[in-house]
């Protein structure tokens, strides 16, 4: 569900249009009684649009960061990465010859796990795959959460596996990560039927799931995984723990008690198993992070953390650092975060995986 915050920065504008037309009318209207509501209207309308504004300013040196960081053989479908006009789109464009099946991928203590393939229905060529991990806090694992940017990339002629996973706390640490990588040796078995490329994977994780993708990226003994991207990844779980936001928002101890077993000083070892942070290494494969700095649940410093364990490792690496956003920031595929981060996405990938986009 989708919380307030993320719809007055994701959404907001189309309040924003709304507010700064009745200002407009009450101050055109000539009457002494609707200027001060007037003015309001026109200063909340204002203040809606700060993250469009911002999104403004981060497009302009995207394309440039991204370069740097991961090399100029980069192709993406937009020329911008943030335009107004998308602001309006319908996620329905280029969805329309995606084709979507449903495969069950593990049948684990008494139950079938499944993951949703996308692709654009030509499976003659192999292609690379994106695997997508969602959030849930480790608690809940909804393949179908966030969807959108699923058929978006299977669009571009990208694969796409969003895989679901046990959760906490009938299944603890590390119940999860095993069944990511069952699912990709499923997607590897089936190469040939699905027609994707084995040696080219692309694991992307939310939150919970991006400390999932993390973590199978940098412990992994698979060679194949040529990416890894995070969106407001738990990165340091002792850190985390530590440094917990308010309880009211969200009680972290309780969830890393409920995924992990215990707390750091019962299960320390746990705790640094579990964190992707502690496995950083110069063979991690390039990373793409996005974080909110206005994030109340997961802490922007876990990806700076990262960022920065990253460059001591020379492992390529961009930290995308959104300074409207908070926690699922990119449920509005074309919202100011939504574009950011799918511009940056499609560059990432085509630069790890040597692709052209379609």
């Amino acid at each position: 569900m989708m919380n307030l915050s993320v719809a007055v920065r994701e959404y907001g504008y189309w309040l924003g249009i709304i507010n700064l037309l009745l200002g407009i009318f009450c101050l055109l209207s000539g009457h002494p009684a609707r200027k001060v509501p007037g003015l309001l209207n026109l200063l909340s309308g204002t203040l809606l649009f700060v993250p469009v504004l911002q999104a403004l300013g981060m497009s302009d040196r995207l394309h440039q960061q991204l370069t740097q960081s991961f090399g100029d053989s980069i192709s993406v479908s937009n020329k911008v990465p943030f335009s107004i006009i998308r602001l309006f789109g319908s996620a329905a464009e280029r969805l329309r010859d995606v084709e979507i099946s449903t495969h069950v991928y593990s049948r684990a203590a008494g139950r079938e796990l499944k993951l949703d393939f996308y692709s654009d229905g030509d499976l003659a060529l192999r292609q690379p795959c994106v695997v997508v991990l969602a959030g849930g806090s480790w608690q809940r694992s909804d393949r179908r959460r966030f969807a959108t940017l699923n058929p978006y990339l299977a669009s571009l002629g990208y694969r796409v596996a969003a895989v679901e996973y046990r959760t906490a706390p009938e299944f603890r640490f590390p119940s999860a990560l095993d069944d990511v990588r069952v699912a990709l040796s499923y997607l590897k078995e089936n190469a040939d039927f699905l027609g994707l490329d084995p040696n080219r994977f692309v694991l992307l994780g939310r939150s919970a799931g991006a400390q999932l993708a993390l973590l199978e990226a940098y412990t992994g003994t698979d060679d194949h995984i040529c990416g890894v991207v995070s969106f407001y990844g738990a990165i340091d779980l002792p850190y985390a723990y530590a440094n917990p936001p308010d309880p009211k928002i969200v009680d972290v101890r309780r969830l890393l008690e409920d995924y992990l077993g215990g707390s750091p000083n019962t299960d320390e070892e746990v705790y640094r198993e579990a964190s992707p942070i502690n496995f950083v290494g110069p063979d991690s494969p390039p990373t793409l992070i996005f974080h909110g700095d206005r994030d109340e649940m997961v802490s922007h410093e876990q990806s700076e953390r990262l960022a920065r364990r990253l460059t001591d490792s020379s492992v390529a690496h961009l930290l995308v650092s959104l300074p409207w956003a908070t926690h699922g920031f990119d449920h509005n595929f074309y919202g100011p975060g939504g574009q950011i981060s799918t511009y940056a996405v499609e560059a990432f990938l085509s630069a790890v995986t040597q692709s052209e986009v379609q």
